[in-house]
């Protein structure tokens, strides 16, 4: 059983409720080495799916997440995982990025 409570205006509210949490289902497309799906683990999260194109993130992801679904292209992806909750995507930067190209947005 957990209270909530809090105040507005000086007025102060409260109620019981008794709450359960769930660990929400991640999934992490262009994941990169998986930055935001690391973040939810930590807190409490679960990740159930990543797709990473480069290989050296995917060694990095599968050391990483080694129960997860890894998909090397999200082109792969026809589905998300039943009960997938969160989607994270890092989408490709490179012309905006310092190591890409710099070129920015036409």
């Amino acid at each position: 059983m957990g209270s909530i409570q809090g105040s507005t205006n000086g007025e102060s509210w409260g109620r019981d409720a008794s709450f359960q949490v769930n660990k929400m289902r991640v999934a992490g497309l262009f994941a990169g080495i998986g930055g935001f799906e690391l973040a939810f683990s930590q807190a409490g999260f679960s990740t159930v799916l990543l797709a990473e194109i480069d290989q050296a993130a995917n060694a990095v992801l599968s050391k990483r997440f080694p129960d997860c679904a890894l998909h090397k292209d999200v082109a792969d992806v026809r589905e998300l995982p039943p009960g997938t909750e969160v989607v994270t995507a890092g989408f490709p930067c490179q012309n905006l990025s310092m190591a890409g190209d710099k070129s920015g947005i036409d």
